[in-house]
């Protein structure tokens, strides 16, 4: 007996997760240490081995208490191989502009940062939701491994907005 694919276990998480508790210091922190830490933190033992992830970025706000809070579609990476060993290097002095050479966590920040800057949302309890998924390479098509579905970072933390 055979199958005719693979059989590949999936985790797929939707518990929140916030993702500044990868961060140890206090205070507020630029968006691209965030996401530094988490990526570092999540591939930490496989810096070595190339990654395919797939991540999805959301923006929530609440107009007031008694209405659910509205969200915001602000950036979709497609699948794409990263190299944790360099994707996930938040650079000492800050990330570079944008349209400059930089890691993929500085280009991530960068494009939220700007659709932030450009679109002006309310910030009443903003929050920003991450949907990560990581993904096989073992096969001819990527199949999830891990599912991430509710991370998220509130502004308030963000010191770059």
């Amino acid at each position: 007996v055979s199958f005719t694919n693979p059989l590949l276990p999936t985790i797929d998480r939707s518990e929140p997760y916030d993702i500044s508790e990868n961060t140890s210091e206090t205070g507020k922190h630029e968006l691209a240490k965030y996401l530094s830490n988490f990526f570092t933190a999540l591939f930490q033992g496989s810096e070595n081995q190339s990654q395919m992830i797939q991540l999805e970025c959301q923006y929530a706000y609440s107009l007031n208490d008694n209405i659910d809070p509205f969200s915001l579609p602000v950036l979709l990476l497609p699948p794409t191989n990263v190299n944790p060993k360099t994707d996930f290097i938040f650079p000492q002095e800050g990330c570079p502009p944008p349209g400059q050479e930089s890691t993929l966590v500085c280009r991530l920040s960068n494009s939220i940062l700007n659709w932030f800057n450009q679109n002006s949302p309310n910030n009443n309890k903003g929050v920003f939701n991450f949907d990560l998924t990581v993904m096989s390479s073992m096969t001819a098509n990527p199949m999830p491994l891990l599912r991430l579905r509710k991370l998220f970072l509130e502004i308030s933390k963000i010191s770059d907005i």
